[in-house]
């Protein structure tokens, strides 16, 4: 079953009835993704503030979510709700989950495709939290999975579609007209006569090809759907805002947190700018609504006025580098894969591009390399101009952009950008940088090889847990934002590093129908050991080909693959990108949508390579390192 947009209050109202009191009846399931870790804490908001106690267990991928289902959810008596966030869209729930009578699953999940089971079935206490897309754009597919539900509910059916035309035709003939085969001699000797059939007969059998049609025309629907790749639909954190305004508790900190998390969609590239265009229209109007500019004593508005306790929203042109308020102007731009991919600042010719960039903006070198917040006030007035003015030259078409900023009294003010990569780098290393942190467990000489894999695995759960609950911690705690940053701006040095050493060995090898990289060695290579760090090396990447390929004239650009080698475990960390990063042009029409999830699925099955499928995310996947060889090239002979 669904929850229509319209019926957002309708819906938490029953859902607070059947929650009732007493215990811990609710059992939140969450993501390890900025966006859902937002939108768990806006959820958690509305619980308490309903005095509706309520657990929450981060979730790693599949494993961990059986695992969950075994240890919290079986057997618990007090359990009314278990609520997944950006876990479990893409699955038939009911294989990983013992729902039952007793409680009732509800379902917030940007990940695309939907398992259709789990929006459709009437009667299996599972409930989608739609945010558009179902009751909007999937009338068509509806309508075929319950067209194809229907008939394949009949043993006709069945039968035609394990046949061939002619003969199903045939089989129906005799059966609805009565005929049985005679095996006498004179059957076989009595010449052929046409068949005449009664009206009733005729219909019947015509009712039957229309039905047998209409099973191909839906099958191919549902087909289109599942074998389109995987999207990313609306941000989960918005769709709880959605419901929070529905019920008039909207406020500055629910709207912060839908900002920060659909922000973390846009710096990940994860869904269309079109679809990112309309949210942020949506934003804007709350912003501009929650956040009246104050007054002052003539009784007129001040535009951004401060105070001690201002905790205000605003809109505000931002340039698009990387932590520009925190670091130096000249390590936001040398950073920012915007200004990095059209720079080409992996070469010492890129690097003079942007010398001469700055130069010609009459900032010295000496000038910009200071933190942004000691620059001379002057230069960074006439910044945007600048910009503006000489960054078409370099490619720099569109630097300047319309961002959301917060204020924290006179503490400090901060981007969305900032506290998505803030949160990001927390979910990815924890408080200290992953390089630093205690050594590796080592393997005992007669320890089974399986064995020492699980302990490294429980162990890398356990800190991503920790992790997790750091960066939800920082939500609330503006000081541990800022340290945050420290960490990000490392993080984003080793994928820099490492995306130039990538392109300057010219590592990135072209197959038929996609890129591969393979990341080795190097100070930074336990960083990419996390699936959101290697997604993002993977992007900075891919930016940087596609851009390079589009100033040649080319537009259509391959997907790109990176494998990330972990050491301990023996194994490669693998993703995959879609075919582009997505721009203002792109239309949702299945360019962009991610295929290495199906390609990925159909390697491990026609191959012996060990292959582990865990993620959430279709397109991360572990393979084995003798077994990279063999998946690659099963890999190369897909079409993508």
């Amino acid at each position: 079953m669904y929850v229509k947009r319209s019926e957002y209050a309708k819906f938490y109202s029953n859902f607070k009835e059947q929650i009732g009191s007493g215990g811990c009846p609710v059992q939140i399931l969450v993501g390890l993704d900025p966006d859902a870790l937002c939108a768990c804490k806006l959820l958690s908001r509305l619980l308490k503030g309903d005095f509706i106690t309520h657990k929450i267990l981060p979730i790693s991928g599949y494993q961990a979510l059986e695992k969950a289902n075994k240890t919290l959810i079986e057997g618990n008596e007090e359990l009314k709700a278990v609520i997944l966030i950006n876990c479990g869209a893409m699955v038939d729930l009911p294989a990983y989950l013992a729902v039952n009578d007793q409680f009732n699953v509800y379902l917030i999940d940007s990940h695309r495709p939907y398992n259709l089971d789990n929006i459709y079935e009437e009667d299996n206490r599972i409930f989608v939290i739609d945010d558009g897309d179902i009751e909007d754009e999937m009338t068509e597919i509806h309508e075929a999975w319950y067209t194809l539900r229907s008939l394949e509910d009949t043993e006709e059916t069945r039968s035609q579609e394990n046949s061939s035309d002619e003969e199903s035709t045939n089989e129906e003939v005799n059966e609805l007209s009565g005929n049985e085969t005679d095996n006498s001699e004179d059957s076989i000797v009595r010449p052929r006569r046409r068949r005449r059939y009664s009206d009733n007969t005729t219909r019947k059998i015509e009712e039957r090809k229309r039905k047998k049609e209409k099973y191909k025309q839906y099958s191919a629907v549902l087909a289109d759907y599942y074998n389109g790749g995987t999207w990313v639909g609306d941000s989960v954190t918005n769709t709880l805002y959605s419901i929070a305004s529905s019920l008039g508790r909207e406020d500055n900190e629910a709207l912060w947190l839908a900002i920060v998390g659909l922000t973390s969609l846009e710096i990940n590239s994860q869904v269309f700018s079109r679809s990112i265009a309309r949210s942020y229209k949506v934003l804007r109007d709350e912003v501009n609504r929650l956040n009246p500019p104050p007054l002052n004593k003539s009784g007129l508005a001040r535009p951004h006025g401060k105070s001690s306790t201002d905790n205000s929203i605003h809109t505000e042109d931002e340039f698009r580098f990387m932590l520009v308020r925190h670091w130096s102007l000249y390590d936001a731009m040398l950073h920012s894969s915007y200004v990095g991919s059209r720079l080409r600042i992996w070469s010492e010719d890129g690097r003079k591009r942007l010398h001469k960039l700055l130069a010609k903006m009459g900032l010295s070198l000496v000038e910009c390399k200071q933190t942004y917040t000691h620059m001379n006030m002057e230069l960074k007035k006439t910044l945007k101009q600048s910009l503006t003015r000489f960054g078409p030259l370099y490619g720099l078409d569109e630097v300047v952009y319309q961002s959301f900023i917060r204020t924290f009294g006179f503490k400090c003010t901060l981007s969305a950008s900032d506290v998505t990569y803030a949160i990001s780098a927390l979910l990815e290393s924890g408080k200290s940088r992953l390089v630093l942190k205690k050594n590796n467990t080592a393997r005992d000489i007669d320890e089974n090889e399986d064995d020492y894999i699980k302990q490294l695995e429980d162990e890398q759960n356990e800190e991503w847990l920790h992790n997790f609950y750091d960066a939800y911690d920082s939500l609330d705690n503006v000081d541990a934002i800022e340290k945050a940053l420290t960490i990000a701006m490392s993080l984003q040095r080793s994928i820099v590093r490492s995306g130039i050493t990538l392109l300057e060995k010219r590592n990135i090898k072209t197959l038929r129908s996609f890129r591969i990289g393979l990341v080795t060695e190097g100070a930074d290579l336990k960083v990419f050991n996390h699936p959101l760090a290697l997604t993002k090396l993977t992007l900075w990447v891919a930016e940087a080909i596609n851009q390079q390929e589009k100033e040649m004239g080319k537009l259509k650009h391959l997907p790109l693959v990176l494998a990330a080698l972990q050491e301990e475990k023996d194994s490669y960390l693998i993703v995959g990108t879609s075919t582009s990063t997505f721009s203002s042009k792109d239309e949702d029409d299945g360019h962009g949508h991610n295929k290495f999830g199906l390609a990925f699925q159909e390697v491990a099955n026609m191959t012996s390579a060990k292959i582990r499928m865990d993620s959430f995310e279709a397109s991360v996947i572990e393979c084995k390192k003798s077994d990279l060889g063999v998946f690659l090239e099963s890999l190369s002979l897909k079409t993508l």
